[in-house]
């Protein structure tokens, strides 16, 4: 994601007493003060679990009501279903309070609704088959909260419903016989912040005390770890203290099913974090949920059967697997769809319909919507049934909830908070649903923008980067909501080795240096189709330490970059520089024979290049007179050319590049390819294509990828300035992402010579 604004640590003066505690460890002590933890006492509870108090279970209200009537049903064994959700914060807690009824002697069923077909929450329709099937208590965990109807309903059938949820209060409360909600207490509460796991996880931790086995819990805090990381639930107060007590309870985890997908997902236990849970266990699991039935996750978390197990985790890798095409394939049609509808994005809000688009992925997609466009963006699958259904992603700073909310007209059914929602409606209303929100998010906004703002931690020199700075930062974890992963800046660094990593390329791992020569490697995740900086930038990064078969390595991992500033032609560095526009000429190669002599350097680039007029941007050197005979593919590329030659007279013809289209520029850089296969081993000079297609680098890297995506060629090897290539490839999913970026990117050439063809000179070079 890139972060229009980067915001600097405010200065923080450290008291001596939190300093004595951390061994004068300035660093950090920075680093705690930031976070709100400014003194002794709250310094030792936020490193040192055993240094915190945790909350009773019984400063949630009604767990009094609750226990009870779970006792009385246990002891007269009532049938009890416990009513899950299909997101991992939902399996987690269904498989918790199934596994603890069942070990209280309860008798246990479990019901967790297929997205496809029932959607979120309880409905009655599969309410009602419950029912028949004798229940006679309703244990709901992380929904239910807003089930006003449905609750009346078991009610109305003389069954009792207890809610476990977290998420936001309705303004009526369904008639359940106890509501265990965290938002029922004040904000500032250390259990406020409890997703749906850490209620249910409470709620256990009752009943088994007051079955006399509160030691007990303990064993399911490795459910509760999974379900805190997976819902982003904010990490402080109770819910940090319960991740840093479950990630050692998950390290040496006995479920069958989670060794198995640890195999799997080539992930050490012993070294399980709450990174390795964001990326690789729980998107997993989500996709059981998202493409599937995720009742299956109860019997994934619960069974001891090494043979179930391994069949229902190498489901799981089957259906992630899956889940990742959806998402490419929503994603390039998102992107068609705004490349012929770009006034889509004058709105304020990115609403986007389609027939039948999954369900389960299109929550992913809004994000990444999101993180490009930076605008808030919702995704609508129109059913066979006429109705649309959809999931929306928002930025900080933009209630998407409340936004929605307020077309509650419209809506069938619509939830949420802040930063995520979800609705369905109508889709004949959803043209009259872009244009309401469009108009009220404009009045909102009223001008201002919504950046991404990116919040910097320190400010390091490279070469102090080093493992035992990273050793130190693992102190503050785990990170995640409410505890952010520190982020660290450099300056005045280049790229000197790029290669990818991954089955089909996606990643990059960069050799990075500094003016002195030191170097680090840094990932760049999903970054294979997204343009480096060119010359010296300033890199925003994380690190830590990458433990693989025993060895601890540090790892930096990028997050944004700079380009660093370049003093401009007009800045005084070449203060007689003149121009002559030739741009309207009617007869310009007669009128650039008048300026023919040895001191004129020509720069002609794309077809013109080939016709043998001057000299590409790769071939040029320092000349007192420069012709810009193509325009520039953007000011960066201008910016270099006039820095490096020097010219005192610059004179402009403005020529057009011999390209219009994507498909044409396309066309070309296939041309190029196959000559460089038969001419030169497939050994591709970046800067020298470039002046071939008369575009940017980055240009060619993408028009690269998507050639080797799309099966035309194999990159055997990418660098910074030199790619090698062979013939041919398999095909692989991405194409259509790439395709998108890559139109985008040219669109910006295109308008950026638009703009050169009528600008003043003067203003053009003055803004070099």
């Amino acid at each position: 994601m890139r972060f229009p604004k980067w915001r600097s640590p405010d200065p923080v003066s450290i008291p001596p007493s939190l300093l004595e505690l951390l061994h004068g460890r300035q660093f950090l002590g920075e680093l705690l003060m930031r976070r709100g933890i400014v003194d002794q006492e709250s310094a030792r509870a936020f490193l040192d679990p055993d240094s915190y108090s945790p909350s009773s279970p019984y400063d949630l209200p009604q767990m009094d009501t609750a226990v009870e009537r779970i006792r009385q049903a246990i002891e007269v064994k009532e049938q009890i279903c416990v009513w899950g959700d299909f997101d991992v914060d939902g399996q987690t807690s269904t498989a918790l309070l199934v596994s603890v009824l069942e070990r209280l002697g309860g008798e246990v069923r479990f019901h967790i609704p297929i997205r496809a077909i029932e959607s979120h929450g309880m409905k009655i329709p599969a309410l009602e088959k419950e029912i028949k099937r004798g229940v006679d208590l309703i244990l709901t965990c992380d929904t239910g909260v807003s089930a006003n109807e449905a609750v009346a309903y078991a009610n109305a059938a003389g069954v009792d419903v207890i809610i476990t949820d977290h998420h936001e209060l309705p303004e009526i409360l369904p008639p359940a016989a106890a509501i265990l909600n965290p938002k029922l207490l004040p904000e500032i509460h250390p259990l406020y912040a409890l997703p749906g796991v850490g209620c249910a996880y409470k709620l256990a931790q009752a009943l088994l005390d007051a079955a006399g086995m509160g030691e007990a819990a303990a064993d399911y805090l490795d459910l509760v770890a999974l379900g805190i990381v997976a819902d982003v639930a904010e990490l402080r107060d109770d819910v940090r203290y319960l991740l840093q007590r479950g990630l050692p309870v998950l390290r040496g985890t006995k479920r069958a099913g989670l060794l198995a997908l640890f195999h799997l997902a080539r992930l050490a236990p012993e070294t399980i974090s709450e990174t390795d849970i964001g990326f690789g266990i729980a998107p997993r699991m989500n996709a059981l949920g998202r493409l599937d039935d995720a009742n299956a996750a109860v019997e994934f978390l619960t069974t001891s059967d090494p043979a179930t197990a391994f069949t229902l985790a190498t489901k799981l890798e089957t259906l992630n697997a899956q889940r990742r095409m959806l998402v490419e394939h929503v994603t390039a049609a998102a992107h068609a769809r705004l490349e012929r509808e770009p006034d889509l994005l004058e709105q304020g809000i990115l609403v986007l319909e389609a027939p039948n688009w999954p369900g389960g992925v299109i929550g992913i997609v809004a994000s990444r919507l999101v993180e490009e466009y930076h605008q808030p963006t919702i995704l609508l699958s129109v059913g066979e049934d006429g109705i649309a259904r959809g999931s929306a992603r928002s930025l900080e700073g933009l209630d998407i909830a409340a936004l929605i909310a307020s077309q509650k007209d419209l809506l069938m059914e619509f939830g949420g908070h802040p930063m995520a929602g979800g609705m369905a409606l109508r889709a004949n209303d959803v043209p009259l649903f872009r244009r309401k929100l469009g108009g009220i998010v404009q009045e909102l906004l009223a001008g201002r923008e919504l950046i991404a703002e990116l919040s910097i931690d320190a400010e390091l020199p490279w070469k102090q980067v080093d493992i035992q700075l990273a050793e130190e930062l693992t102190q503050l974890s785990p990170f995640g909501a409410g505890n952010p992963t520190p982020v660290f800046v450099s300056r005045g660094l280049q790229i000197i080795e790029v290669k990818t990593l991954g089955q089909e390329g996606r990643h990059l791992k960069l050799t990075i240096e500094d003016g002195s020569g030191s170097t680090h490697d840094v990932l760049r995740w999903n970054a294979a189709h997204k343009p480096l900086p060119e010359g010296t930038f300033d890199l925003a990064f994380t690190l830590q330490i990458n433990t693989f078969q025993g060895e601890r390595k540090l790892q930096l991992e990028w997050v944004d970059s700079r380009q660093e500033v370049i003093p401009t032609v007009a800045s005084g560095k070449t203060p007689g520089l003149q121009f002559v526009d030739c741009r309207s000429s009617e007869a310009p190669l007669q009128d650039l024979k008048k300026y023919s002599d040895d001191e004129v350097v020509i720069w002609a680039e794309g077809m013109d290049r080939e016709e043998g007029i001057g000299l590409g941007r790769h071939e040029l050197h320092p000349a007192r007179t420069l012709a810009i005979w193509t325009i520039p593919p953007g000011q960066k590329t201008l910016q270099d050319v006039l820095k490096f030659t020097s010219p005192e007279r610059v004179i402009v013809f403005a020529q057009g590049p011999g390209w219009e289209t994507a498909e044409a520029f396309l066309r070309r850089l296939a041309g190029a390819s196959k000559r460089a296969l038969v001419q030169a081993d497939g050994r591709i000079d970046i800067h020298a294509f470039a002046a071939v297609c008369a575009c940017t680098p980055t240009a060619i890297r993408l028009g690269l990828r998507w050639q080797e995506q799309r099966g035309f060629i194999t990159v055997v090897e990418m660098g910074v300035d030199e790619v090698r290539i062979d013939p041919g490839g398999a095909e692989s999913s991405g194409a259509g992402t790439t395709a998108a970026e890559l139109q985008m990117h040219l669109r910006e050439i295109q308008a950026y010579r638009t703009h050169f063809r009528k600008a003043a000179l003067s203003n053009l070079m003055n803004a070099v």
